[in-house]
């Protein structure tokens, strides 16, 4: 006998939630420790009834896996095998999908971008992929101590008019071919075994790079800068 469908508990970005429903209370230690967390920006689980009423549904049975949308009621089900269902993690990249939504709702929306934070003031940091933007986040909270909001994916947005940082992804993916000419002392955290230099990558954390994390959330943004490094191996950052 199947159980009952019932609620597990709330995934948030920010201040912002939806509600998870399920026949399978076990998802709850799942949504609270998955290896997807670094990937979305500002992500909780609480087990407590978000306020607002979007919800994702998912029901353990042994069908294919199938998601079905319903946005007009704001509502994801999904459902299928668990073990598909979580090796795909299904259920929390679908909740960014409709948080995202709620986001926009609010004049909040999810950009690849940096942010960084100094006496509760931010900048953004925005530029083409590979454009430097790492780069410069790392030198701004390394050398110059600010702190991290968030980097490779940023949620901004406005309040009354103004900008304001949100959230962010909090790891660094890093190139050794990048290192190689700026933050060099990083070097000793790649292996020394892949003589492509391109393809040498690692991610590291903060707390690896002994940078703080901005903890408050509506970061007033005060300054806005659009980043490109020059061709040349002896450009400086600054």
């Amino acid at each position: 006998m199947e159980r009952k469908i019932k609620f597990i508990g709330s995934i948030y970005i920010g201040p912002f939630g939806l509600r998870v429903y399920s026949n399978y209370p076990a998802i709850s230690n799942y949504l609270k420790n998955g290896n997807f967390i670094p990937n979305i920006p500002g992500y909780q689980f609480i087990e407590k009834k978000a306020k607002e009423n979007y919800s994702i549904i998912y029901i353990k049975n042994q069908k294919t896996p199938r998601v079905v949308s319903l946005p007009h009621k704001r509502t994801i089900t999904i459902e299928g095998k668990w073990e598909k269902i979580k090796k795909g993690n299904v259920i929390p990249y679908r909740a960014h999908f409709l948080l995202e939504s709620l986001l926009q709702k609010n004049s909040f929306f999810t950009t690849q971008g940096a942010g960084v934070s100094k006496n509760s003031k931010g900048i953004l940091i925005m530029g083409k992929r590979g454009s430097g933007k790492t780069s410069i986040t790392l030198e701004l909270c390394r050398r110059y101590n600010y702190k991290l909001v968030g980097n490779d994916l940023i949620i901004v947005g406005l309040r009354k008019g103004k900008g304001y940082l949100l959230e962010g992804t909090k790891f660094f993916n890093l190139r050794f071919s990048t290192v190689k000419y700026y933050n060099k002392d990083l070097q000793k955290h790649f292996p020394r075994n892949k003589p492509d230099e391109w393809t040498n990558k690692i991610v590291l954390t903060p707390d690896k790079l002994g940078i703080e994390i901005e903890k408050t959330q509506f970061i007033p943004i005060i300054k806005g800068v659009y980043v490109h490094l020059k061709n040349r191996k002896d450009s400086p950052l600054f």
